[in-house]
């Protein structure tokens, strides 16, 4: 453990600048005049030296506007995976779980949030379902089952407002259900994200959700041993993708494994062998 001392200078004047507030008037020590930066604010590192008389890092920190950076995709599928769609309280537990392996901790962060949010909160069946996904990682299948049906229960209350979250809720279940081998509650649950989505963007029009719908369905019925309604919907999702996504995009790359096992399975190594060869030659 080592001690670190950190300097910010914050032009207030710039355009774009991070939300902050002082928050003194709330501090338990006021004097020390606390300053409390919004989820995601940006810092340019100017200086960092160890003081070996002090024995602390001193380190000096610039904020800058969100605009002053183009984006990584790397930080893109971050932000994607960890933040969108979920308040930022919500994506801290995430991130936590996800991001730093820290399960466990990330369970009791969810549960001391259940337990201090009121029954109507607008967080209360994320929390439900982020806490959920990490049971069924553990293992903890009931739990997760109790957690992913409360989960869609307050969801289906709120209805329309909810829609995609419902979807997300059911893809969460249909895997779970291929997990434990009930193939047919499975398919239930993946054909009943895929109406809503068709709901949201239309039976006709490609979207990578709807795909990844099909893509759940076809390895349902792979796991069910059922390898021509296997390729029937892994197909399906194969067309999607390859109207709307890069050729050497990773979720193709991933549908032509699945394909390719299922070809195996029925002994059809010549195509099998050339969906193997395919990502080699793009590469």
């Amino acid at each position: 453990m080592q001690r670190l001392l950190i300097e910010i200078l914050l032009d207030t004047s710039l355009d774009g600048m991070t939300t902050f507030a002082e928050i003194e008037h709330r501090a338990l020590f006021r004097s020390e005049r606390e300053v409390l930066f919004d989820c995601g604010a940006l810092f340019n590192v100017t200086f960092v030296e160890y003081d070996w008389f002090s024995e602390i890092w001193n380190v000096k920190m610039v904020a800058v506007p969100k605009t002053s950076f183009s984006e990584h995709p790397y930080h893109s599928i971050v932000r994607e995976t960890f933040i969108q769609n979920h308040s930022a309280i919500v994506a801290f537990g995430i991130s936590m779980a996800h991001g730093f392996g820290k399960k466990d901790e990330a369970i009791r962060y969810f549960d001391q949030m259940l337990s201090a949010y009121s029954s109507d909160h607008i967080d209360i069946p994320d929390v439900l379902q982020q806490r959920a996904i990490l049971h069924e990682k553990n293992g903890e299948h009931a739990l997760a089952f109790r957690d992913y049906g409360q989960a869609l229960d307050i969801r289906g209350e709120r209805v329309r407002e909810n829609l995609l979250g419902m979807a997300s809720l059911h893809s969460n279940i249909g895997i779970l259900y291929m997990a434990t081998s009930d193939f047919q509650a499975s398919l239930k649950s993946h054909r009943a994200a895929l109406s809503i989505f068709e709901q949201l963007y239309g039976t006709e029009e490609d979207h990578v959700t709807k795909a990844k719908a099909n893509k759940n369905i076809g390895l349902t019925y792979q796991c069910d041993s059922m390898s021509s309604k296997a390729l029937e919907y892994l197909t399906r999702a194969q067309i999607t993708y390859e109207r709307i996504l890069p050729e050497k995009h990773l979720l193709a790359i991933e549908l032509l494994g699945h394909i390719r096992t299922v070809h195996e399975a029925t002994n059809n190594f010549t195509l099998a062998i050339e969906l193997f060869r395919r990502p080699l030659d793009w590469s």
